[in-house]
């Protein structure tokens, strides 16, 4: 099986606030991704955000320690080496590095709604995954999933008056990304309740920064007869604000939240909750980037809406209808 049952009650809501909570942080950091791909490529921006999430998270050393660590109803009798915060926070590092660098760089091609829109793909990817390792989801589950998608269409089709109507290559960048997505929070899923989630976030992003920088060493080292160059203090200045906002809250925080809540929650259900950062994308972007929101774009919010309502009553609504209170697929 994927993970034993999470739990239900004050521990799920707590789970459901705090992955609605990370939505609306990583919601918000879409303008400042979008703002920053005008003066630096991805990885040398993930360098940054990813490089001030770490001595962030440290400060978090302060905070009482019983806050992070696992509860001792999910310490394994028998501790292995998948249940350390090593083994945990690298491999959530490697799936958010392709994550979140395959976003960045369909940034540069593409618009933060469409973004936004293609990014929140992974809730469709999750439950397919799912089946594969071994859960099984609800019926109400699989629909909310279809619903939340069509939401995210309307969303994406109508989020502005000049998002472009072909596909284009940062779109199919984006949309490979959803799949690194999938597979982090399905890996957080699986093994974030066994170890400390403050060790497991910072290792996390120590990870996403070291693979950022081999790489801007390796296109530097590779390319420079090809116009590939570091970019000045001078330009890391200009985007300050967007890689504080980026590292300290949309990654050092809000991943940390991520961890934390996918405690209580199931991958699907986390998934489904997690998929508003794109009505957070749209709201900033309206506030902020002077976007146009359509009726269509509502329509979307809503089907969104009803579809997160849909998932946290999986078990009911159908077994009411068909007096199964067991109905899966």
């Amino acid at each position: 099986m994927l993970s034993k049952t999470h739990l239900r009650g004050p521990d799920t809501k707590k789970g459901y606030f705090l992955l609605l909570l990370t939505a609306a942080l990583w919601g918000t950091a879409f303008i400042f991704q979008k703002n920053a791909t005008v003066y630096v490529d991805a990885f040398v921006f993930n360098t940054f955000r990813f490089g001030i999430a770490v001595p962030a998270l440290l400060l978090l050393k302060f905070l009482p320690k019983t806050i992070f660590l696992p509860d001792n109803k999910d310490i394994p009798e028998k501790k292995r080496f998948r249940h350390s915060a090593w083994f945990i926070g690298f491999g959530g590092g490697v799936f958010l590095f392709l994550g979140i660098s395959l976003q960045q760089w369909g940034l540069s091609y593409t618009t933060a709604g469409k973004s936004g829109f293609l990014t929140s793909l992974y809730i469709i990817i999750i439950p397919i995954m799912a089946i594969f390792l071994g859960q099984r989801c609800r019926i109400e589950v699989w629909f909310a999933t279809m619903l939340t998608i069509l939401g995210m269409y309307l969303l994406g089709s109508g989020a502005n008056d000049n998002i472009e109507s072909q596909f284009n290559i940062g779109d199919a960048m984006t949309g490979v990304s959803a799949f690194a997505w999938a597979a982090q929070v399905l890996w957080l899923s699986v093994f974030a309740r066994y170890a400390n989630v403050l060790n497991i976030a910072i290792i996390q992003m120590l990870v996403s920064t070291i693979l950022s920088v081999v790489v801007v060493l390796f296109l530097f080292l590779t390319q420079q007869g090809g116009g590939y160059e570091l970019p000045s203090w001078s330009t890391i200045w200009v985007i300050k604000n967007n890689i504080l906002y980026t590292g300290v809250i949309a990654a050092a925080a809000a991943f940390t939240l991520q961890i934390l809540g996918q405690r209580y929650v199931p991958a699907t259900n986390a998934a489904l909750i997690m998929s508003t950062e794109a009505v957070f994308a749209l709201i900033s972007g309206i506030l902020f980037l002077d976007e146009k929101i359509t009726f269509i774009a509502l329509i979307g919010c809503f089907f969104i809406m009803v579809g997160i309502i849909l998932s946290q009553l999986q078990g009911k609504v159908f077994s009411l209808l068909f007096n199964k209170s067991e109905l899966r697929l």
